[in-house]
C-alpha cells in the first residue's frame, strides 16, 4: 500500500525557541488499522535510515505502566516516619505500601506472587526519614518479575 502525503509545517508557539518549526505528517486510518493501532494502543517506532523513514507498531508505552499505584505507595512510604514496606502482586501488577506503628508489627501474605519490594524500620534513628522514588520502585518490580 502506498499513499502520497504533505507534511503540514508551523510555528509551534508558546516556550518553543525563536525560529524552530513543527512537523506534522497525517497518516490514513486504513494504515494505522493495518498497523493494529488503537486508541488504547497508540505506540509507534520510527527509524531514519538512508534518508528514509520507517514506521512500525511499538512497545505499549515501555511497560511503565505495567504496575498500578506506585505513586501512591511511594507517596506513602516517603511520609511515613516508622515501619514501612512497599509490595508487589506480580500476579496483577499492583504496588501498595503497608504501614506499621512500630517495628515489632508486620503483614504476613500466603500468596507467592506478593512480594516485598522495599522495608524501611525505625530500628535505627537514619532509617526512619529514608525515601524512595516512583523510577526506584519501577525498576525494583521490574527486576523481581524476571526473578519468577
Amino acid at each position: 500500500m502506498k499513499r502520497t502525503a504533505k507534511v503540514s509545517v508551523t510555528n509551534p508557539g508558546g516556550n518553543a525557541s525563536k525560529g524552530s518549526l513543527r512537523y506534522t505528517l497525517t497518516i490514513p486510518p486504513i494504515m494505522m488499522q493495518e498497523l493494529g493501532i488503537t486508541l488504547e494502543d497508540r505506540d509507534l517506532i520510527l527509524t531514519l535510515e538512508d534518508h528514509k523513514i520507517t514506521i512500525e507498531k511499538g512497545e505499549k508505552e515501555m511497560e511503565i505502566k505495567r504496575f498500578t499505584g506506585i505513586k501512591q505507595a511511594v507517596g506513602h512510604f516517603n511520609n511515613h516516619q516508622g515501619h514501612a514496606e512497599i509490595m508487589l502482586d506480580k500476579e496483577s501488577g499492583k504496588v501498595w505500601c503497608d504501614v506499621f506503628a512500630s517495628g515489632q508489627e508486620w503483614k504476613e501474605y500466603h500468596d507467592k506472587n506478593v512480594v516485598s519490594l522495599l522495608t524501611k524500620a525505625i530500628n535505627s534513628m537514619w532509617e526512619r526519614d529514608d525515601t524512595t522514588s516512583m523510577r526506584e520502585i519501577n525498576e525494583k518490580a521490574e527486576e523481581s518479575m524476571k526473578s519468577k
